[in-house]
């Protein structure tokens, strides 16, 4: 019976074992995602609580529940004050669409009105084009309306279950900060004592990549709201600092981007007869993609400790592979196996 070498055995087992590993990761970051948020929470909140522990010999559960607990009112406090803000400005903004909508309902009368007689002195087959090109723009902006109509049904129905999913992370969290040591030597336990002192070293590096993440995406977040913001002043939009949070906030979202909001716009203003406006936002909006796709992959990969090649590959095939939630798997996989790999826990030869 024939057998393996050693070595190829071992390369197999490493093979198995990184499938095994991407799909565990692919579940959790799918089925999975709010115990994984609660998890990446306790997670980062867990060096202060040892600090406090140690600094002040208090029980790690009053610490635990304390830190837990000013975390919590923390995010509460900032989620109410950019919630009132958006909602203050959103209010002021829909006021004005109001308006414009009214000014465009008046504007198209008027030019109807105008240019009925050079209508009617078109010939027949132009009148023709020019009436089914009427309707088939007619029918475009009904149909965009639609989509615009049952994404906000569907958002408002989500926000429900985003709110139960919010007191289902907290409370996670506060559960895995108590008991993150007795995890974390249950998951020792399925290792031989001599890697442990290894796994302690790939614990910090995933540690100090999520807290490089997070840095990331607010730098990231900070920069493209002051580019936006910027733009917006040069162009002279009305509530430049509250469009600029939402295109910012929508740009974060799954699927939607910063088009999804200034491209409506630019067809809006283009539409209403503000054709230099509108034409200045495209423009706008085709500096911020390019702002983004070259400020993007250096800012995370200077962050999280991977090459700006490999966060650009990573985040292109965690997309086509996963969808939205692939963005972040991507990168975590990159961490996790260049991890394993600097402590030798993976190893990969190729011999030829």
């Amino acid at each position: 019976m024939y057998k393996l070498p050693k070595e190829d055995k071992m390369f197999l087992r490493t093979i198995i074992n990184i499938v095994l590993i991407l799909l565990i990761l692919y579940f959790l970051f799918t089925v999975g995602f709010s115990l994984v948020l609660a998890f990446l929470m306790a997670f980062l909140l867990e060096p202060i609580i040892i600090f406090l522990t140690n600094k002040l010999k208090i029980k790690r559960l009053y610490i635990s529940l304390s830190i837990c607990t000013l975390f919590t009112l923390l995010v509460i406090t900032l989620g109410y004050l950019l919630v009132a803000k958006v909602a203050s400005e959103t209010a002021a903004l829909s006021r004005s669409l109001i308006a414009f909508t009214r000014e465009l309902g008046h504007n198209t009368d008027n030019l109807a009105i105008r240019y009925q007689d050079l209508f009617q002195s078109l010939s027949p087959e132009y009148q023709n084009s020019l009436r089914q090109a009427t309707e088939s723009l007619l029918n475009s902006l009904q149909e965009l309306l639609g989509h615009v109509f049952s994404f906000s049904f569907n958002l408002a129905k989500m926000i429900p279950n985003f709110f139960i999913e919010v007191i289902i992370v907290f409370i996670a969290m506060y559960l895995i900060s108590l008991r993150l040591p007795s995890l974390k030597r249950f998951f020792f336990q399925f290792f031989d004592p001599a890697d442990h002192p290894r796994l302690d070293v790939v614990l910090q590096q995933l540690h100090r990549a999520i807290f490089g993440f997070i840095r990331a995406q607010l730098i990231i977040s900070t920069l493209e709201f002051v580019f936006v913001f910027i733009g917006f002043l040069v162009l002279g939009l009305p509530y430049p600092s509250a469009t600029a949070l939402i295109v910012t906030l929508v740009d974060i979202l799954p699927i939607l981007g910063t088009g999804a909001v200034m491209v409506p716009m630019a067809a809006y203003l283009y539409v209403t007869g503000n054709v230099f406006l509108g034409i200045g936002l495209l423009i706008h909006y085709g500096i911020i993609i390019i702002f983004r796709r070259i400020i993007d992959p250096k800012i995370l990969a200077d962050s999280i400790g991977i090459s700006p090649l490999a966060a650009l590959v990573s985040m292109y095939l965690g997309i086509k592979l996963a969808g939205f939630v692939g963005l972040f798997l991507g990168p975590a996989v990159v961490i996790l196996f260049q991890a394993l790999m600097s402590v030798k826990i993976i190893k990969i030869k190729v011999k030829f």
